[in-house]
């Protein structure tokens, strides 16, 4: 308890219990949300329907219909994929929120800069069409994700390309503050 730590070792120890605190409880609250989704949706539709399809379902006739039954395709591999896809987001925002901490002194303008980056970066993916790492084309392609219409190596890819850019902030910022 008296040893002293390094620069470096302070620096991840700080991103580790920030990232561990953050995608814990995402984690705890998304893993049995997305199984909850997946179970009870139901029989899986045919893949061309892109809406879900109410129907009324009665025993015999003259009795009232029984209550509405939403049937919905539901793939196991797009929730995870879904459930991953807004980890990686999170992780990267949290290492960019230590990376900010790391480099300036003061509290306010770290996440002051913080935020400006954020919305900033994603105006700038928006407005020069980078739609592959824009989280508004995560959130507008997500309901498809989750149907199980996608392409797996899209997906993997993108997956890659924010994990590999949160350890590149990571790096960067850590021998920066070390």
């Amino acid at each position: 308890l008296s040893r002293g730590i390094s620069r470096w070792q302070y620096f991840l120890g700080k991103w580790t219990a920030r990232l561990t605190a953050v995608l814990g409880v995402y984690l705890l609250v998304m893993v049995p949300t997305a199984l909850v989704l997946w179970v009870s949706s139901g029989p899986a539709a045919p893949v061309d329907e892109s809406v879900a399809q109410a129907e009324f379902e009665s025993e015999e006739p003259g009795v009232e219909p029984a209550p509405l039954v939403l049937r919905r395709s539901h793939s196991l591999a797009g929730v995870a994929f879904a459930v991953a896809e807004v980890a990686a987001l999170l992780a990267f925002v949290v290492t960019c929120s230590i990376a900010f901490s790391a480099s300036f002194g003061s509290t306010v303008i770290s996440i002051a800069v913080g935020w400006v980056s954020i919305y900033g970066t994603g105006l700038i993916l928006s407005i020069l069409d980078v739609t592959s790492f824009s989280p508004a084309r995560l959130l507008r392609e997500m309901p498809d994700l989750v149907r199980g219409h996608y392409v797996a190596a899209d997906q993997w890819w993108l997956l890659g390309g924010w994990v590999a850019l949160t350890l590149a902030v990571m790096t960067a910022s850590g021998i920066v503050f070390a």
